[in-house]
């Protein structure tokens, strides 16, 4: 595989299959008026799919030595979770999601087989975007239907193609440069505690090669799916090209964020509005709304790194990880100071629209990579740069040189 958190062990597929078959069987109940009955069926397959989904991720005979396989299964076992409190209890509260088909909001479906087909477009929809042709869902975000998007089939194959072999040059490069030496776990700060320049390069890797691993096999999968005949605009870039974000509100809001957008949100969704009834001030209340929803990413991050935490520590870290917490609580800050501060500064400064935004992008990338650090050793402490770890299969650069093409050896003289 082309990710190794995609690695998954065999023994833990069958609990998958039921834990996503039974989420599928929530989110059928929704195209269905809300009876007792219904709401029963629906709470109780939410509830069997939650445990399938544990059973998935902590069942003692479900382990793996690789510390990027461990992550996989977390994010995967997080995302039902989120799924299923979203499908079997967020729904009684907040409105079904609809297709938009053509641009006009569609009722929702009345026959047996649109309601298997919306529910199985709903369970397999991350971003919003649909499986059928001119088709989304009511909460996709407005830039993944943006013109650029509308292919034809031959262009978006050849695009990604050379998109994909970009990827595998980068990641690869980002390998080359986390095997330049070996890697403490026992250390609770194995990036800060270097030189400056180390912390930054090794802070860039990090947020380069996370984002292009999770990328990679997106960009595969669609070539396939669009190859065998899938509409192109269905499979929009991973991301929304995050590193062309011209500010942190643009990065977080609009792009990363864009493939769990609609489970935090929606999950958060509770927190976000009594926020608003708490606090009047406008800015006040944009920081404690970015408070609320990185407080949701934080504590499931923390969940996920505490799942991945290295065998051979002789007991598990705690739970509340300093590092964590300052990464991503100190993003909702940095978002509140663009408001107020960096934006109003730039905007009386500069009067070229493309210097603002470039100064705005020159702040948005410092502000992630001196965060980035924190985040960083959080990621290497927990053995994700470990000596067996595997961003890909094959080192092409390292084997074209030096003929070394397996990557999980160490590039130390």
């Amino acid at each position: 595989m082309l990710i190794a958190g995609l690695q998954l062990p065999e023994n833990t597929i069958p609990s998958l299959i039921v834990a996503f078959n039974l989420l599928l069987v929530s989110i059928y109940t929704l195209t269905y008026p809300t009876t007792f009955l219904v709401a029963t069926i629906r709470v109780l397959s939410s509830a069997a799919s939650a445990a399938a989904f544990l059973f998935f991720a902590y069942a003692p005979s479900h382990v793996t030595d690789m510390r990027l396989v461990e992550a996989g299964i977390a994010i995967i076992e997080v995302y039902g979770l989120l799924r299923t409190v979203e499908t079997g209890f967020v729904y009684f509260i907040e409105p079904v999601p609809r297709w938009v088909v053509n641009g006009e909001i569609q009722s929702l479906p009345t026959t047996f087989r649109t309601r298997v087909l919306w529910s199985i477009d709903l369970l397999l929809s991350m971003r919003g975007t649909s499986w059928f042709k001119h088709t989304h869902w009511d909460f996709c975000p407005r830039p993944l239907l943006a013109s650029e998007h509308q292919k034809g089939r031959l262009t978006f194959i050849r695009q990604r193609v050379v998109h994909f072999l970009r990827l595998v040059l980068i990641v690869d490069i980002c390998d080359i440069t986390i095997r330049t030496r070996t890697w403490d776990v026992y250390s609770d700060y194995p990036i800060t505690s270097l030189p400056w320049h180390q912390q930054i390069m090794y802070a860039i890797s990090v947020c380069i090669g996370t984002a292009l691993s999770i990328d990679k096999p997106y960009t595969l999968v669609s070539l396939i799916f669009v190859a065998l005949g899938s509409d192109p605009a269905s499979w929009p870039s991973q991301f929304n090209h995050p590193f062309t974000a011209i500010s942190l509100s643009d990065f977080w809001t609009t792009r990363w964020h864009a493939s769990f957008r609609r489970v935090s949100f929606v999950v958060s969704a509770a927190i976000v509005d009594l926020s608003h009834r708490l606090v009047a001030h406008r800015r006040a209340r944009a920081l404690a709304k970015g408070i609320c929803i990185f407080g949701i990413t934080c504590l499931i991050h923390l969940g996920l790194m505490h799942r991945v935490n290295p065998p051979e520590l002789p007991t598990a870290r705690p739970f509340w990880d300093r590092s964590t917490v300052q990464f991503f609580l100190a993003q909702p800050l940095g978002m509140f100071l663009e408001a107020v501060v960096v934006r109003p500064v730039v905007v009386r400064t500069f009067r070229s629209p493309s210097v603002r935004r470039n100064v705005t992008r020159a702040w948005a990338w410092g502000w992630l990579v001196y965060t980035g650090r924190w985040w960083s050793d959080v990621w290497v402490k927990n053995g994700c740069w470990g000596p067996t770890e595997e961003l890909l299969p094959l080192s092409p650069i390292r084997g074209i040189l030096y003929g070394q093409w397996k990557p999980n050896t160490n590039m130390i003289s």
